[in-house]
């Protein structure tokens, strides 16, 4: 197959620590070699027969130029982001698919309950369950962010110096029936309640001529009892019915809560400025807005870098495996050197260093016990994406990813002929029809995910590379031959 790039979005290699080069292909050829063949059967006039043992072979061809970049890029940086996510936990079961059991999703988890279920609600004293992240002036300053039991969305208590975010309560509003409209309502965003035996349900509203039409639950307070009419502020007379309550929170809950701890405004000098945060739809379950992407508002420097800087979920604080999924800050770039301004020698230098020796990060510690040993296999394999285990030092520039988009009919957003989509490899003895369709093909943008079943790239190593000077002009002829793999070792 030979196929130009979709709607302007480049070729890219994903590096084990985040980065990506881009490349500019004027060919791309997806090879898959089946090595069947056919043997005559004797005494069947010329009939043959096969044996087709799926050992396919697979090789991505890629053909294209390097240029010098635009002068306007010198001088930029970017700073590095982690990404957490409410809708799966950080267990080796295949977060892609769709939960089987409660302890597939963090937010429905038993184990959470085991955590927590003890503690007073709205006692910041009683708090264990936290992760670290570092950012600031020098990545210097560390905040510890605890996973709460509160009937508050979020907050810093001064008695114990935490940040804490709440995921769990005590009787909160789950669902809603009876909703009276009333008249005058025309907020948007969170509106605060009154009213029934219990406190601090917060919510949003859609509204029709002022009346509202609709509730969601945005955070469920405490303590409220099923058959409670609750008030919504901001207009005259309308009200909705608990028709059930919950303790654990939604994994959409969760992720407004943090996103609000670590933007808010409102905490005076404790406020969490090192860092901003977008709640996003999850990149590995599709659920909406389960993710959270957390930002470094410093830049790297020539001399420090935030990658790699958290969320720190070890010290035996959590299990594990039950935590968010999560991974680590990356993609972090300084404003001078590689990736800045780059001329075409520039870039074939970089590649060719990277591929003359890649660096994966060194060997790990080794974990105790069975699991141990398959994370380490993971660790070696890729790096900060492992779940559950100690990836400190895994911030090589090992490529070990490829994204290649294409234009996408079935995938085409409203109103849209193409979508930018990127082409995926599944591979293992479970997938089906369904599995393989092509609508599973994630959009361009979205980021690789490599411990586990990736519909936003192909797998892979960079196997061999030419690069060829044209005459007397700045510019690099390229052919690089990729090989898609699962595990590397």
């Amino acid at each position: 197959m030979i196929m130009g790039n979709a709607n302007g979005v480049p070729v890219r290699l994903v590096r084990n620590d985040g980065g990506l080069i881009e490349l500019a292909c004027t060919e791309i050829t997806l090879d898959v070699d089946r090595g069947v063949s056919a043997t005559p059967l004797i005494f069947m006039g010329s009939e043959r027969g096969t044996i087709d043992l799926n050992l396919s072979k697979a090789v991505i061809l890629l053909r294209g130029v390097f240029t010098d970049d635009d002068l306007g890029k010198v001088g930029q940086s970017t700073t590095a982001q982690a990404y957490m996510d409410f809708s799966r936990t950080n267990s080796f079961n295949n977060p892609q698919s769709s939960p089987s059991s409660s302890a597939s999703s963090f937010s429905n988890s038993v184990q959470l309950g085991r955590k927590l279920s003890s503690q007073t609600v709205d006692t910041p004293a009683h708090l264990t369950e936290r992760f670290a992240i570092v950012g600031g002036s020098s990545f210097s300053t560390t905040h510890n962010i605890y996973a709460a039991k509160a009937s508050t969305k979020f907050g810093f208590d001064l008695t114990t110096a935490k940040h804490f975010f709440a995921v769990y309560t005590i009787n909160g509003v789950e669902t809603v029936d009876t909703i009276v409209g009333g008249s005058s309502y025309t907020a948007t965003g969170e509106v605060a309640t009154t009213g029934g035996s219990g406190s601090g349900c917060i919510v949003s509203y859609t509204n029709s001529g002022g009346a509202i039409t609709a509730i969601e639950i945005i955070h469920p307070g405490k303590n409220y009892v099923v058959g409670d009419t609750i008030t919504v502020a901001g207009g005259s007379g309308g009200t909705f019915r608990v028709a059930s309550r919950s303790d654990v929170l939604t994994a959409k809950q969760m992720a407004n809560n943090l996103t609000d701890l670590i933007n808010s405004t409102a905490l005076g000098s404790y406020n969490i400025s090192e860092f901003s945060a977008t709640q996003v739809n999850s990149t590995i379950s599709g659920e909406s807005l389960t993710g959270v992407v957390i930002t470094q508002t410093s830049a790297d420097t020539d001399s420090l870098t935030g990658n790699g800087k958290g969320p720190d979920f070890n010290g035996g604080i959590w299990s594990g495996t039950f935590k968010p999924y999560f991974t680590l800050f990356k993609g972090g770039r300084k404003a001078t050197g590689a990736y800045a301004g780059m001329s075409a020698g520039d870039k074939v230098m970089s590649l060719w260093a990277t591929l003359n020796n890649s660096n994966n990060g060194g060997l790990p510690m080794s974990p105790s016990g069975a699991l141990g040993k398959l994370q380490e296999l993971y660790l070696l394999a890729f790096g900060d994406e492992v779940p559950g285990g100690d990836t400190s030092t895994k911030h090589g520039d090992y490529i070990i990813g490829i994204q290649i988009p294409f234009n996408s009919s079935l995938n085409a957003d409203s109103a849209e002929k193409y979508s930018a989509v990127n082409f995926f490899m599944p591979t293992g003895a479970l997938h089906t029809t369904s599995t393989k369709h092509v609508t599973n093909a994630k959009p361009a943008g979205e980021p690789m995910h490599f411990w586990l079943e990736s519909y936003q790239g192909i797998k892979g190593v960079v196997t061999k590379a030419t690069f060829v000077r044209v005459a007397g002009e700045p510019i690099y002829n390229f052919d690089i031959q990729f090989i898609p793999t699962d595990m590397i070792l």
